[in-house]
C-alpha cells in the first residue's frame, strides 16, 4: 500500500490489514492535500455520502506516524468505541466540548497502541512543542480558559512523557486553563479504561468535570449531560431490558436546528447522561412500553458492541 509514492511500511500494513479484517467491506481512500481548512491538523478524515472512508493527509504530513494515528482512529470506530454526537450547528461551543472529550479520551487508546508497536510519535512531540503559538497569553475571559484548558488537556494525554517542552510554557503562561486541564486530566486517568464500555464511561467523566468547571465559574450552563449523547453499551444482560428500566425519556426536550422539529433524549439512568436523541414517529412512547434494548436495537437497525 502506498500513498502518493510514500510506501507503507509493515507496521502501517498490518494495521491496515486489521482494518481491512474487522470490515471486509469498507470502501476506505487516502488523499493528499497542500493544506488543511483547518489549523493545526494535519490529517482529517470523514466519511463521504457514497459511504467511503476518506483520510485527507497533507503532503508534507506523509509519515508513519501520522498515518497510523488515523488508522487506529479508523479502526478504534469499527470495534465500536464511542462516538458523541450534538444536535447543536456546526460552530457550537457544545459540539467544540463534545469533539475535544471524544478526541482526547480516543487519543490515549491510540498513542497505546502506537508505543506498543514501535511507532515513535513524532507528530504529538511536534503538537506539544507548538500548540502555545497560538496565543501569546492566557485570555482574561472565563469561557477563553475553559475552550483552551481541552486543547491542554489533549496535550497531557498525547505527550505527557514530553513534560519538559510545554509544562513551563503552559502552567505559567495559562495558569487557570492549565489548571483545568489537569483536572479534567484527573479525571479520565481515576480509572483506566481499554474496552469500548470502559471508554464511554472516561468520556462522561470528562463531561461531567466540565460542567462542574463551567457552573463554578458562573457561566451559563451548557446542560452536556442533555446535549451530548454518548451511545449506550449494553451488558448481554441489559439487551433484554425494558427501555425505560435502562433510560429516562424526556419528550420534545431538544429542537433540531436544522428542521425545527422536537427531538426526545434517552438519558442513561446509570450514568445521568444523555444517550440517544430520537425523532419520535406516531405512538412512539407506546411502542416503547414493552420494548426490550434488543428489540430497539434490531427496530432502529443499530449494531452495537457489548461491555
Amino acid at each position: 500500500m502506498e500513498i502518493q509514492g510514500y510506501k507503507f511500511s509493515p507496521t502501517l500494513e498490518e494495521i491496515y490489514q486489521e482494518i481491512t479484517s474487522t470490515a471486509p467491506s469498507l470502501k476506505l481512500d487516502f488523499e493528499t492535500v497542500d493544506e488543511q481548512p483547518v489549523k493545526g491538523r494535519n490529517a482529517i478524515q470523514g466519511v463521504d455520502p457514497e459511504g467511503r472512508r476518506i483520510i485527507r493527509i497533507e503532503k508534507n504530513s506523509l509519515n508513519e506516524s501520522v498515518i497510523s494515528h488515523e488508522l487506529l482512529h479508523c479502526y478504534l470506530d469499527l470495534k465500536g468505541y464511542p462516538k458523541l454526537s450534538t444536535l447543536c450547528v456546526e460552530n457550537n461551543i457544545i459540539n467544540y466540548f463534545a469533539m475535544r472529550t471524544e478526541e482526547s479520551i480516543i487519543h490515549k487508546l491510540i498513542c497505546q497502541e502506537q508505543d506498543k508497536r514501535g511507532i515513535t510519535r513524532t507528530d504529538d512531540l511536534e503538537y506539544a512543542k507548538s500548540i502555545s503559538d497560538d496565543l501569546e497569553w492566557e485570555p482574561m475571559s472565563p469561557e477563553a480558559q475553559i475552550f483552551y484548558s481541552m486543547k491542554i488537556l489533549d496535550i497531557l494525554i498525547r505527550t505527557s512523557e514530553w513534560k519538559e517542552f510545554y509544562e513551563t510554557s503552559l502552567r505559567y503562561r495559562f495558569k487557570n486553563s492549565y489548571q483545568y486541564a489537569e483536572r479534567l486530566w484527573d479525571k479520565v486517568m481515576s480509572k483506566d479504561f481499554q474496552t469500548p464500555f470502559e471508554t464511554r464511561r472516561a468520556m462522561i467523566r470528562v463531561l461531567k468535570e466540565l460542567e462542574n468547571i463551567i457552573a463554578e465559574n458562573g457561566l451559563e450552563p451548557l446542560n452536556l449531560s442533555m446535549n451530548v449523547a454518548t451511545g449506550f453499551i449494553p451488558s448481554a444482560r441489559q439487551l433484554d431490558e425494558n427501555i425505560f428500566d435502562l433510560f429516562e425519556v424526556y419528550k420534545d426536550f431538544l429542537t433540531d436546528p436544522y428542521t425545527g422539529e422536537k427531538v426526545w433524549v434517552l438519558v442513561s439512568k446509570a450514568e445521568d447522561q444523555a444517550s440517544f436523541f430520537v425523532l419520535p414517529g406516531e405512538n412512539f412512547e407506546e411502542s416503547l412500553t414493552d420494548k426490550t434494548l434488543r428489540e430497539l436495537y434490531k427496530e432502529w437497525k443499530v449494531s452495537y458492541t457489548l461491555r
